[in-house]
């Protein structure tokens, strides 16, 4: 299978810390995952992998003192392949890692994940 340039493998870790910058989301920024199909693959009984097909639109909010105006900033869209490997560990599954196949961006989608100077928050 064949993925736009930007492809990114990370550890379970890694993926759960994705959020854990304050300089990278700020502000109100509103998301919303669209799931078009799934797959599943068995690979061996405590092992799997998932295949999915995602369209994520997100805006990011011009932050006022109160969060009664919400005046949008910059919108962005993503389709993604989203590839997920679970594992069984103790009896329950588990997110052991995933891969990012980016395949199309729209609008400012650059806007919407800020990096500030001196960031170490990088995807």
């Amino acid at each position: 299978m064949h993925y736009h340039s930007h492809r990114v493998t990370m550890s379970r870790e890694a993926f759960m810390k994705l959020s854990d910058y304050p300089d990278r989301l700020g502000g109100i920024v509103d998301c919303v995952h669209h799931i078009g199909g799934s797959k599943f693959d068995r690979t061996v009984p405590d092992t799997a992998a998932g295949f999915h097909q995602v369209r994520t639109e997100y805006k990011r909010f011009i932050l006022y003192k109160t969060f009664d105006n919400k005046e949008v900033k910059a919108l962005g869209q993503v389709l993604t392949l989203m590839e997920h490997h679970y594992q069984r560990v103790d009896g329950q599954w588990q997110l052991a890692g995933t891969r990012l196949g980016s395949r199309m961006n729209e609008f400012n989608l650059e806007r919407i994940f800020l990096e500030k100077k001196g960031s170490k928050a990088k995807i």
